[in-house]
């Protein structure tokens, strides 16, 4: 009998959705007509593809795994029509060139070159400078970049949208907020977990990646509070806040350059001799293990181009 619905066919059976399953040999293993189900019979494995899909929904925490690449550049490989998505202003063609967006140099792009035809802009990917870098020179400071910041446009107002959400609750009562208790109102609040949880990165090391904005301090920040007491504006700029994640992705380590202050007379945390105030780096394993869509490719690694990472790595 068949072993999902207790039917008597040896052939031929159904699922509970009903659902035709084609059993091998009578008593075998049912298999599913889908693509998306592994494959699973006498001298039967999976396919690479039916391994990765089902990869996705093996996870211990956060919520399902997303594919690395964006949807446009999926779509790619399996159609040959035009591809229509609302993270592309015109249609993407297979004889068209798909690149990554990158606000920073908008006079680089056009839409009709010689050589690479008609480009189109997938708005989903963003490639920006990093801006990591602080120099003093004889005219003032200067920033500059030590690499190029891939991310997901779609992360970025995920983490935008919940940042501004937890700056508005630990604005609006005046009380000792620690991290737990923090999230637990976010939680009782909005009703979703947050894309710290989410994306398994914490809630401490998603408030430190806002240094303008929050600031923990405690023995290993037990506490947090705003910068600005009542003041509920992020003050971070998000491009900066995506850089400092995909840092921190390669060693595990949250990155913050020293900063200017006055003489040290004139600043208690200052050493004497000393004309900045250098903060002690966080060092947590989410920062390294998380799986918000962000990468980081420093200048002159081999085999970079000449935009340096317009996916991710």
């Amino acid at each position: 009998s068949c072993p999902l619905s207790g039917q008597a066919s040896p052939g031929l059976c159904r699922s509970d959705r009903g659902a035709p399953i084609r059993m091998y040999g009578g008593s075998g293993v049912g298999m599913s007509m889908s693509a998306s189900a592994p494959t699973i019979g006498f001298g039967m494995g999976e396919t690479r593809h039916q391994m990765l899909q089902r990869s996705l929904a093996e996870r211990d925490a956060g919520g399902p795994h997303e594919q690395v690449r964006s949807a446009v550049y999926r779509l790619q490989g399996t159609r040959n029509t035009e591809i229509t998505h609302s993270n592309l202003h015109e249609p993407l063609a297979a004889w068209k060139t798909l690149e990554a967006h990158k606000p920073r140099w908008p006079s680089t792009f056009r839409r009709f070159h010689l050589n690479d035809g008609i480009r189109v802009v997938d708005h989903d990917t963003v490639v920006v400078s990093a801006r990591d870098k602080v120099h003093k020179t004889q005219k003032g400071l200067i920033r500059s970049s030590s690499g190029y910041v891939t991310y997901s446009q779609t992360h970025r107002q995920k983490v935008e949208l919940e940042a501004k959400e937890l700056a508005e609750i630990a604005a609006s009562a005046d009380c000792t907020w620690t991290p737990k208790s923090l999230e637990k109102c976010f939680k009782e609040r909005y009703g979703r977990a947050g894309v710290w949880n989410h994306y398994e990165l914490g809630l401490q090391a998603f408030l430190s990646c806002f240094p303008k904005t929050f600031e923990l301090y405690g023995k290993d920040g037990e506490f947090v509070k705003l910068r600005r007491k009542r003041n509920a504006s992020v003050l971070d700029h998000f491009d900066e806040v995506m850089a400092r994640i995909a840092r921190a992705r390669s060693d595990g380590v949250l990155h913050r350059e020293p900063t200017q202050l006055v003489p040290p007379k004139q600043h208690p945390q200052v050493e004497n001799g000393s004309t900045k105030l250098t903060y002690q780096k966080l060092s947590l394993p989410s920062l390294q293990s998380n799986r918000l869509k962000v990468s980081f490719l420093p200048h002159g690694e081999p085999g970079q181009n000449q935009w340096a990472g317009a996916g991710y790595c």
